[in-house]
């Protein structure tokens, strides 16, 4: 019996779950979902290149987002024996009247639009499942963060370099124009025992390699990840986070054990 070849154009695209857009169309509901609170949008932008554009209102910890619009991904395990790798990577810039009012999130996160920042500077929503990069209103640096449910790391520039999960935080720079390309990857290590999971995290800003984090997680706190992004507004003030690109991806899980 002859096999289909894999010819050059599929032998690796199969393998992958993988969602990417340049955002030279955007119809939310479609393959993102965008949206917000009362006045908050997220609009294609009529500019060359393609760019989505997110927008808050001037009310305090107003927020909007963007975000694929199925939970495609998954800290790398179903059932109990496969690990799969993923990644993400978004170039965006964002707008502010004030250097550190942003609230901004851009990464892994199960169920991103519920209320994906909490208020008054405070971070990431509290126990979510994810992996991502983060800065804050009232803070000039970005952040990384993994969290698992009840298994929680936070990466700061507040650390200190002896702290070996921490090698830098990257300052935001007040020029409004900057722009920041993200990445992350998550690779499955080991199994440690028949509940926990060892991972390892590797984190990039404009393709520096800023951030290492090896975390054991919790295996019955893994839940289905959206991929995305969300802005909230601090002190009052109308915020814009533009999106020139963004994908994902992730190792396919065989689909006899892909169950949820």
């Amino acid at each position: 019996m002859l096999r289909m070849p894999k010819t050059p154009l599929f032998s690796g695209r199969r393998d992958l779950v993988y969602v990417e857009s340049d955002f030279d169309g955007y119809v939310t509901g479609d393959e993102w979902t965008g949206g917000g609170d009362t006045g908050a949008v997220t609009v294609l932008a009529d500019v060359a290149g393609g760019v989505v554009q997110l927008a808050t209102t001037a009310l305090d910890n107003d927020e909007t987002w963007l975000h694929t619009t199925q939970e495609l991904f998954r800290f790398g395990l179903v059932g109990s024996t496969i690990l799969r790798n993923s990644a993400f990577e978004a170039l965006i810039r964002y707008t502010e009247i004030t250097a550190d009012t942003a609230n901004v999130f851009v990464g892994m996160m199960n169920a991103l639009a519920t209320t994906p920042f909490q208020d008054d500077g405070a971070g990431p929503k509290a126990d979510f499942c994810g992996y991502g990069f983060y800065r804050l209103d009232g803070g000039v640096v970005w952040n990384t963060i993994v969290d698992n449910l009840t298994d929680f790391d936070q990466l700061t520039q507040a650390l200190t370099l002896a702290n070996t999960r921490n090698l830098a935080g990257e300052k935001v720079d007040a020029d409004e124009d900057t722009v920041y390309r993200l990445r992350a990857e998550c690779k499955p290590v080991c199994l440690k025992s028949a509940t926990v999971l060892n991972l390892d995290f590797d984190f990039w800003i404009n393709d520096i390699h800023l951030v290492h984090e090896n975390c054991d997680m919790t295996i019955a706190n893994f839940t289905n990840m959206h991929f995305g992004m969300a802005i909230h507004a601090g002190d009052g003030q109308i915020l814009q986070l533009h999106c020139d690109y963004a994908g994902a991806s992730q190792l396919r899980f065989p689909i006899e054990v892909a169950t949820v």
